[in-house]
């Protein structure tokens, strides 16, 4: 690999120097005077010394100037660093150098060249587990690893945070770009040891190959992160070639999530509010908050069409803070013991400031704790059950309920039963659109129901569009449903006004 890009320095001594040099001259050539006129008078010494002064003194002020002169007027621009600082691997600025030199070397030679754009999975939590510190220490490890595994003639650099890029030169062919990015994945999956323990992370790759798919360094650069953006939207880590039916695609997912930044910093969300409610009676239990983004040219978008996106780029996690802060203070404003579901990512349980989020949105709000309900998805605990269950039990310690979402679709729903002390099953929407038509599928509700009863948990049917789901429900024993039947999803105020409503309706009506 090449060397390490060292920036050259500008200097300044040339002119510092003359300047230092008139300022001496200047001054002896005044020391010389004020002996000259003072030789005859008896005051000669003391003009003698008042030259020596001035001498001194211009020698001080050329001093300052030229330690003025080695900062950086406000209109100046500063040299870019082309070294980082803290893995000696080339920066930024020194990446995009190189790889311009690259490109120009195979246009004269005629090969090709491969731009590989690294970004770390999980290194998020390798900061807060290990600390600022480890998380340095773990990005020189793996620097030195990409260097190791590298040629000499490559360019390894860190572009930033956790980012690093190769310049692959003289490629046989582009799957070489492939072969390379395969053995990079398997050197930074290797666990790191760090002064707290080991740590693991992961990383996602993009790779563009030129000349076939840019001349330009920028060019092939902004491939590379189009391809990288594409794998680390998949839900394991993986490596992506860039492919330019995806380039429109592409543009689209960027610019979504420029709005996307656009819209938290703004605060520009909605939150809808779905009733959830006891089959008996019809009577109003509670509400589910389900996120709304009221984008200004693209209308009122669903979450499916963007929380994966904010999962992606780790937006989720201001979102969701403000999710609950929203869902809390609003929930704080309803009579009774009304609850409010709020609905969690993985990416948050990942996050060990959740638990801090949820108590400050119940402080800020004076939200009673057991009116505020969790609902989680099988998908968060098979992604790492050790978290989940210190995040859950944090949680629960606050006094607030965890739900199970979605429950009866995943694979090991009875062994989180076991190991999660979870306070309700949600029965998925699937299992209801069947429940007349299929016998399997009522024997399957019967074992969920049966489960909630001898577990002690509360059990809530989702989906539920029909009089005739609602009564067969209940029949089999299913206490608590929501769906389109019980109550459309509607803005706060319009849920405002259903609870002002039913407050003042007779107790106990039937569903309608």
């Amino acid at each position: 690999m090449a060397g390490p890009v060292r920036p050259s320095q500008p200097t300044h001594a040339v002119p510092a120097a003359i300047g230092l040099l008139t300022a001496l001259l200047a001054g002896a050539a005044l020391g010389a005077i004020a002996l000259q006129h003072g030789a005859a008078s008896a005051d000669a010494s003391r003009h003698a010394l008042a030259g020596a002064a001035v001498l001194v003194l211009a020698a001080c002020v050329a001093l300052a100037a030229t330690a003025l002169t080695r900062r950086r007027s406000p209109g100046e621009a500063q040299a870019p660093a082309l070294e980082d600082p803290l893995t000696g691997l080339a920066s930024d600025a020194g990446f995009r150098q190189q790889l311009c030199e690259s490109i120009e070397q195979c246009r004269r030679r005629g090969g090709q060249l491969g731009v590989l754009v690294l970004n770390l999975r999980h290194f998020r939590e390798v900061n807060e587990l290990h600390g600022r510190a480890g998380g340095d220490l773990a990005l020189r490890l793996i620097g030195a690893r990409l260097r190791n595994a590298v040629r000499r003639q490559d360019l390894v650099a860190r572009l930033a945070g956790d980012r690093f890029a190769v310049v692959q030169i003289d490629l046989q062919e582009p799957a070489d770009a492939r072969r390379l990015a395969d053995r990079l994945a398997v050197v930074v999956a290797e666990p790191l040891p760090l002064d707290g323990g080991m740590a693991v992370t992961a990383a996602d790759i993009g790779i563009s190959v030129g000349p076939a798919e840019g001349t330009e360094g920028c060019l092939l650069l902004t491939r590379a992160e189009d391809a990288l953006a594409v794998a680390r939207a998949a839900p394991a880590p993986s490596i992506h070639c860039f492919a330019p039916d995806q380039e429109a695609m592409l543009r689209e997912r960027r610019q979504l999530e420029r709005d996307l930044r656009e819209a938290i910093d703004r605060g520009a969300f909605l939150l809808h509010w779905q009733p959830q409610r006891r089959l008996a009676d019809g009577a109003l239990i509670g509400f589910e908050a389900l996120l709304r983004w009221p984008h200004p040219t693209r209308g009122l978008i669903p979450p499916d069409a963007f929380i994966p996106l904010a999962e992606a780029t780790g937006l989720i996690v201001p979102l969701g803070a403000w999710v609950l802060r929203t869902a809390a203070n609003e929930a704080a404003q309803w009579p009774g013991g009304l609850k409010v579901a709020v609905n969690l990512s993985a990416v948050q349980i990942k996050m060990e400031g959740l638990v801090a989020t949820v108590a400050q949105a119940l402080t800020e709000s004076g939200l009673p704790p057991h009116r505020l309900e969790l609902e989680v998805t099988e998908s968060v605990l098979m992604q790492d059950s050790q978290q989940a269950a210190r995040v859950m039990a944090g949680l629960q310690a606050l006094g607030v309920s965890i739900a199970l979402d979605d429950f009866g679709t995943g694979w090991s729903s009875l062994a989180y039963l076991r190991r999660f002390p979870f306070d309700e099953l949600k029965i998925d929407r699937y299992f209801l659109r069947d429940l007349d038509a299929d016998p399997r599928v009522e024997a399957v509700v019967m074992a969920i129901l049966g489960l909630g009863r001898g577990l002690g948990i509360r059990v809530v049917a989702e989906g539920v569009e029909t009089q005739q789901q609602a009564d067969r429900l209940l029949a089999m024993g299913c206490e608590r449903g929501q769906g389109w039947l019980l109550g459309r999803p509607m803005p706060a105020e319009q849920a405002r006004a259903l609870i002002g409503a039913e407050a003042a309706a007779p107790k106990h009506r039937a569903v309608a």
